[in-house]
């Protein structure tokens, strides 16, 4: 993935401040500052949790988008843009403050509006305080650090000048007492599709609910859905809802249907595209947890092979798991 910053604008969304700080200059994107926007936007679109979204007909960032194109307008857009998100923080002070940045991108020769709210982390440093005995060494608390290269931001988003689609990485905050995810409705205006990580955890939680409703299994089912959704992605990097519920309800049509039919009312999309490696790494283990505690997180690979792992069924009900094979035991 190639990323270019072409321009870039940090306004301060302080609300301990008596005003928020607009930039009246673009940041000097020397390659160091470049790089840290880019692994960032690279994170926003990478992660599983990033959604696809659709702007509403009476969305602003309609307006935006086609005025910051105009290079001469990127300031006085980036800050109706901050001014915008700066008045929803201060009616809502569940909010966390923030710098916002504004940037203008190129990712594969696509070109982006790109939004990234760096809401402020605490951390520890230093303070030299210089007094009569010298210089005294302090650790002190800094409250408005931005995330490192490593870290992920909770909210950003990218918008598409060529056709306006969305995507947007956001949490849910408290608004009005109830838990609303403010970026994407409040401040965007666009409407939201799952996640590849939500799309994935309603197909497996719906799989699991059936097997307890027909087949008293909710785990034996869940299982098969988990070694098919490995499968698909393997093969294609998709995941086709009704080839899952073939595969895992084939001798039971009515209740194939069923699936389905539930899947749908979620909202979950019939295909699901598998872009996030993120999404991938959690298809190929199987996390188990018993009754008793024991946590296990086994290879898909291993996982289907009996000669490696084998789950018996006991005389009294219970379940036992054999793992076989194993050279060695390594501590962790």
């Amino acid at each position: 993935m190639e990323i270019r910053i072409n321009k870039a604008i940090l306004h301060i969304l302080d609300n301990n401040s008596p005003q928020p700080v607009f930039s009246q200059s673009e940041l000097e994107l020397n390659e160091g500052i470049a790089n840290y926007i880019a692994r960032h936007i690279e994170k926003l679109i990478t992660d599983d949790g990033t959604r696809d979204a659709s702007l509403f007909q009476d969305s602003p960032f309609h307006a935006f988008a086609e005025s910051i194109q105009d290079r001469e307008n990127f300031l006085g857009v980036s800050i109706d843009i901050a001014q915008r998100l700066h008045k929803i923080m201060v009616s809502n002070i569940t909010i966390p403050n923030a710098d916002l940045l504004v940037a203008m991108v190129t990712i594969d020769a696509q070109e982006y509006l790109a939004l990234i709210k760096f809401n402020y982390k605490e951390g520890y440093t230093h303070f030299v305080n210089y007094n009569e005995q010298g210089i005294d060494n302090q650790i002190i608390t800094h409250k408005v650090l931005f995330a490192s290269e490593s870290q992920k931001n909770d909210e950003g988003a990218l918008i598409r000048f060529e056709d306006k689609s969305v995507k947007v990485a956001e949490k849910p905050y408290e608004i009005n007492g109830e838990k609303t995810f403010y970026f994407s409705k409040m401040f965007l205006g666009c409407s939201t599709h799952y996640s590849q990580k939500e799309s994935l955890k309603i197909v497996n939680t719906v799989a699991a609910r059936i097997g307890k409703k027909y087949f008293d299994d909710s785990f034996e089912t869940a299982s098969r859905v988990k070694t098919v959704l490995h499968e698909l992605v393997e093969d294609d990097n998709e995941i086709d809802v009704e080839k899952v519920a073939h595969s895992v309800f084939e001798s039971k049509p009515e209740i194939k249907e069923e699936y389905i039919s539930e899947i749908k009312q979620a909202g979950v999309p019939e295909r699901i595209r598998i872009t996030s490696q993120k999404a991938e790494n959690r298809l190929s283990k199987h996390k188990i947890k018993t009754d008793n505690g024991i946590e296990l997180s086994i290879p898909m690979e291993l996982y289907k092979n009996k000669d490696v792992v084998e789950f018996i069924t006991n005389y009294d009900g219970t379940t036992s798991l054999i793992i076989k094979n194993i050279q060695r035991f390594i501590s962790k």
